[in-house]
């Protein structure tokens, strides 16, 4: 009879030789264990792949801060921009704008048209330091007129710190006054003096 530590060496050197087999056969002679490993690569790699496909141009779109203006054929004008004015922008630049007041209010009339210019102003003026926009404040013949001249004159340094808060250098800027000398309408009417009130802004080249 076998004593018992001779049967327990035995019994584990069959498991020792029965596992060894197991892996001789299937890993080196079927080649089963590598096959497996690189099917499991394969699969990995191929999923990444799936995972990461490019987009087409056509399907990428724009993004639009809150800070954008939408010219009117709907493109994007960003402010601070400092590429090359558009054809749109360009006419912009060339016409006069006049921005309005309300009555005994220096704090001028926001509208898309007059923000609309601004932004194209901003890029003009960054990429033509030379250039300097005039500001001429005006008034309707309401009260005194020297007092005229200077609400003329606070309406024109009111639209003054709207570009310096826009990125407009102080430098580029001039404010003058006229007060009440230059009507662009009859005063006798409320409609009249709204025209009156007013700050043209030109761009000096």
């Amino acid at each position: 009879t076998m004593n018992i530590p001779a049967a327990i060496f035995t019994g584990i050197f069959l498991l020792g030789w029965t596992g060894g087999g197991t892996y001789v056969y299937v890993c080196k002679y079927k080649c089963l264990c590598d096959n497996a490993t690189t099917d499991t690569s394969t699969r990995t790699d191929t999923l990444k792949k799936e995972v990461v496909k490019e987009i087409p141009k056509n399907d990428l779109k724009p993004v639009i801060s809150p800070d954008t203006a939408l010219r009117q054929d709907g493109k994007a004008t960003i402010e601070g921009r400092t590429d090359a004015l558009s054809k749109e922008e360009k006419n912009i630049i060339d016409d006069k704008i006049i921005v309005y007041f309300q009555m005994a209010s220096i704090n001028m009339i926001q509208t898309p048209d007059n923000q609309l210019y601004f932004v194209a102003l901003q890029k003009y003026l960054e990429t033509n330091p030379s250039a300097v926009v005039s500001l001429t404040g005006h008034t309707d013949n309401t009260g005194v007129a020297d007092q005229n001249l200077i609400y003329g004159k606070n309406r024109a340094e009111n639209v003054k710190n709207i570009l310096i808060s826009r990125g407009i250098k102080a430098t580029q800027i001039e404010t003058i006054t006229k007060g009440q000398t230059e009507p662009l309408a009859d005063n006798t009417t409320d409609e009249g003096q709204g025209k009156n009130r007013r700050c043209e802004v030109v761009v000096r080249k």
